[in-house]
């Protein structure tokens, strides 16, 4: 009886967002932490639908910055996960990082709390490690080509969690001051023919 116990799936139960996003505030505001799994893919590549983990912290105004991945409510009482892209008074303005259009500009208040790291296949990413920060930084820079980006998801290699090795090789590019958009299409052709990975790494 125990052994048939053991062997039984863990149960999972799904909650709406209306539920559990009021609990997470409610943490947050304790300054507790507050974790949950990630649903959707507007924060592709940098968070999977359904694989990684997010855990928020309390977000001060004052230590708000750009890059930082706020979970908040708008006035139409949606709740997203997104990266802030540009700041102003009172308000910021994000991105979805799988998206090629901004959310627009928000209220302060809107914010329930920050990402502060995430679980990927039991290993923990801080969102303050220099590297992330780069890489997410390229990201948002690359904003404008993210439509001749997003085809390559389809591809193998991005499926096998590649995308960073990718990233970091553009970073390499950009931080040489060679990057130019011909050069951007060509890494990219090359790789797709199974050449920049050799090439970058």
């Amino acid at each position: 009886m125990y052994n048939d116990l053991e062997k039984q799936a863990p149960t999972i139960q799904y909650v709406s967002a209306k539920t559990l996003f009021p609990i997470i505030r409610q943490l947050l505001n304790e300054h507790q932490q507050a974790s949950f799994t990630v649903t959707g893919m507007s924060m592709w590549p940098f968070l999977c639908h359904g694989r990684d983990q997010v855990v928020l912290d309390y977000c001060s105004l004052d230590s708000l910055k750009v890059g930082d991945i706020l979970l908040f409510q708008t006035e139409q009482g949606n709740y997203l996960l997104h990266r802030v892209t540009a700041l102003r008074k009172h308000q910021f303005q994000t991105t979805g990082d799988g998206n090629y259009f901004r959310d627009g500009w928000f209220a302060n208040d809107c914010i329930i709390g920050r990402v502060v790291y995430f679980i990927r296949k039991d290993k923990q990413i801080d969102c303050c490690n220099v590297k992330y920060r780069l890489l997410s930084r390229l990201w948002m820079i690359l904003f404008p080509f993210r439509r001749l980006l997003f085809p390559i998801y389809d591809l193998s290699i991005f499926n096998n969690g590649e995308v960073f090795s990718i990233l970091n090789a553009l970073l390499h590019i950009v931080t040489a001051n060679k990057f130019r958009y011909n050069t951007f299409i060509h890494c990219f052709y090359c790789w797709n023919k199974g050449g920049v990975a050799n090439g970058f790494m």
